[in-house]
């Protein structure tokens, strides 16, 4: 596997897979091995497998499932599955339910059918975390009032300030 990871490290993509297929077929750390093999063919333009295979790391209910999520439901919403994608973000939640990353790719999915409810969804989303630009810099991508682009320039900088060593 370490190999494999320093392979993927130095974007020697189809050399990682060969060693990642080796493992994969002893089941060994197969969330792990089936993560990297998503993140290896996203990496190389091969969406088909990629899908595959974080398709396949989150069946397994692993520790890996989380970031496998995201890797699939970009590949979702490219190719406008955006029902399937909003599936997943919330089987997602269910498991995560704290991850600020998965309820904004959800609020932000939810804009593709009802932007109420996509609003809403953002708004409950910065209630959990009212200083993360993201949040504020993606409700901004939905909205038209500038109101929402200063929040974010705000968050920002707050988020920097409150972050910094007073002894400077």
């Amino acid at each position: 596997m370490k190999l494999a990871l320093k392979l993927q490290a130095d974007k020697e993509y189809s050399k990682s897979n060969k060693h990642l297929i080796d493992l994969y077929s002893t089941n060994d750390m197969k969330d792990l091995v089936c993560l990297n093999l998503a993140k290896n063919y996203f990496a190389m333009g091969n969406m088909k497998s990629a899908k595959k295979y974080s398709s396949e790391c989150i069946e397994l209910k692993g520790i890996y499932a989380k970031e496998a999520s995201l890797i699939k439901g970009y590949i979702l919403n490219k190719e406008g599955l955006y029902k399937e994608e909003l599936d997943l973000y919330n089987q997602m939640l269910e498991r995560f339910p704290d991850e600020i990353q998965l309820k904004l790719l959800k609020s932000d999915v939810l804009y593709e059918f009802n932007p109420i409810d996509s609003y809403r969804s953002f708004y409950k989303t910065v209630n959990c975390d009212p200083l993360n630009p993201n949040i504020h810099r993606m409700i901004a991508q939905h909205e038209t009032n500038s109101r929402h682009y200063i929040q974010a320039i705000l968050a920002k900088y707050m988020m920097l300030f409150s972050t910094q060593d007073p002894s400077n």
